[in-house]
């Protein structure tokens, strides 16, 4: 999470057989505002800004085999190849 600014924590894993990264933050509001760049990022829809700094921060914070991600709740699901992946995931966060 020291590579992740805003982010309480981080977790790593397998659901379904595919890798799985979930990002905590302390509000929903602050995983957007915070978190969704760089989700962006790491999953490709935005290309880091090698002048500012990112391509490093980027290259080091994330893994770059991630092709979705999901924003549930204060919480940013990176899933390996496509949402429906985490899909039991996302459905077990709300109960």
């Amino acid at each position: 999470a020291e590579t992740l600014p805003g982010a309480t924590s981080a977790w790593y894993g397998f659901y379904q057989q595919r890798d799985v990264e979930v990002r905590v933050y302390e509000s929903q509001g602050e995983a957007i505002s915070l978190g969704q760049d760089l989700a962006d990022t790491a999953t490709g829809r935005r290309k880091p800004n090698a002048l500012s700094g990112e391509l490093t921060n980027a290259r080091t914070s994330t893994r770059t085999s991630y092709l979705s991600y999901a924003i549930v709740g204060n919480l940013i699901l990176l899933c390996e190849i496509k949402v429906e992946d985490c899909q039991g995931l996302i459905d077990g966060i709300g109960q």
